[in-house]
């Protein structure tokens, strides 16, 4: 058996060793460098949270100042739709307004052209303290409504500005002040035109009311006088009796001024006549030759006056006329835009290629001399006949026809009234027609 020995075991020294330093030191730096670490970490998280903050800040500012441009875009269109909506009312207004003001001045001339030579006319001019306030009726209240041409230029001026503001309706266009400024300029223009036609109105529905309420000892017979020349009359009347009047107070005053004159050369040649008899003589004779020359002279003078007098006189009486034959004119024209006659003259104011005489390069309606030169417009059976049968024309395609037999309309009654009618027509509208190129000449 072995004997056991003791080894004996060496002791530790004192102190820290070298390794447990760098291990206190490692995991000292570990530990730094963890909270270094964990700062940054910090740090950076802070600055992110930061940055999302900022960022949401802007994006919501962002969006309020969109939704703030969005609600004054919406803002500013809603106002320009409110103008725009506001124009286009007031330019439907005075179109309105313009256009039954032209209906009614029309209407309102038409039934003064009528009353200068219709039967309620002569009722006005056997009334003669009626003639003074027609006559003023048609010298200043109908020429005082504004012209046709004005009213064109208002309708245009204000289908102008509602066309510019309609092609912009739907977007933030905002009528300019000019066109507004139009639109108001016509609105007036149309009131002012309107108070006065009611004035004109007013004064026409008078005379004819007086007409029927004041007594008269005279008798409206067809022989009597019509209006326009009642009205005719007092304008030569007047003429004549101021002419009259100037010309008696003129001589007068002339006749005096020759008598004095004479007079005081008489007494000259008295008081001197005792010098010289030869010279006195010769002096007479000089002033009697001066009063003869003066005479004729003066004499001329109330020729050229009574020769200016006359022609004012047929001056007058040409522009009444033309007045009376501008008023029957439009008369005429109105008739002749009526669609209801237009429909029973479609047969020759409808335009296509068959003519009186030959074919027409071109559509064009009939011909009104070529109608009367082929005797369709003559109030004869024959007459009837040539119109019937160019009014039937069974080569034409493109013109509307009568429905009715050439050879037997002459049967039915109601067939020669129409025909009856149309030939009256053409013959009282042909030269409106021809102007409204509704007829060829």
């Amino acid at each position: 058996m072995k004997d056991i020995r003791l080894v004996p075991v060496p002791s530790k020294p004192d102190g820290i060793s070298f390794w447990t330093v760098l291990f206190v030191c490692f995991m000292l730096a570990a530990a730094g460098i963890g909270c270094l670490a964990y700062a940054l970490y910090h740090v950076n998280h802070e600055k992110h949270d930061l940055q999302l903050r900022l960022a949401d800040q802007q994006t919501k500012e962002q969006r309020d100042e969109l939704e703030r441009k969005k609600g004054a875009e919406a803002d500013r269109l809603t106002l320009a739709h409110n103008l725009q909506e506001q124009v286009l009312n007031q330019v439907s207004e005075a179109t309105n307004s313009l256009l039954q003001f032209l209906a009614a001045s029309d209407a309102l001339r038409a039934e003064a052209s009528a009353l200068s030579t219709n039967e309620a006319g002569r009722g006005v001019a056997l009334r003669p303290t009626l003639v003074p306030l027609a006559r003023r009726f048609y010298e200043s209240s109908l020429p005082g409504l504004p012209p046709e041409s004005e009213l064109v230029m208002q309708l245009e001026a204000v289908r102008t500005a509602g066309l510019a503001v309609a092609e912009h309706r739907g977007t933030a266009y905002e009528p300019v002040p000019a066109l507004t400024d139009m639109v108001r300029k016509a609105v007036r223009w149309s009131a002012e035109a309107s108070g006065r036609l009611k004035e004109a109105r007013a004064v026409f529905a008078s005379l004819v009311h007086d007409a029927q309420v004041k007594f008269t000892r005279a008798t409206l017979t067809p022989e009597s006088p019509t209006l326009a020349e009642a009205i005719a009359k007092l304008n030569r009347d007047e003429a004549t009796g101021a002419a009259q009047q100037a010309e008696q107070t003129t001589s007068a005053a002339y006749t005096n001024a020759v008598q004095a004159r004479a007079e005081a050369e008489a007494q000259k040649i008295r008081a001197e006549a005792f010098k010289d008899r030869a010279d006195a003589d010769r002096y007479v004779e000089e002033v009697r030759r001066k009063v003869k020359e003066e005479e004729a002279a003066k004499q001329l003078e109330w020729q050229e006056r009574d020769a200016k007098f006359q022609l004012d006189v047929a001056n007058s009486k040409f522009r009444a006329q033309a007045q009376t034959d501008e008023a029957r004119k439009l008369e005429l024209r109105k008739k002749a835009s009526d669609p209801g006659i237009q429909a029973k003259l479609a047969p020759f104011i409808t335009p296509g290629y068959v003519g009186v005489y030959r074919p027409n390069v071109e559509k064009k309606p009939f011909s009104f001399q070529e109608m009367k030169s082929i005797g369709a417009l003559e109030p004869t059976i024959r007459g009837q006949d040539t119109l019937v049968y160019a009014g039937v024309a069974p080569n034409d395609t493109v013109r509307p026809h009568w429905k009715l037999n050439p050879k037997f309309y002459r049967h039915h009654d109601d067939q020669i009234q129409m025909v009856q009618e149309a030939q009256r027509l053409l013959n009282e509208l042909g030269p409106v027609l021809v102007e409204m190129k509704l007829l060829e000449p």
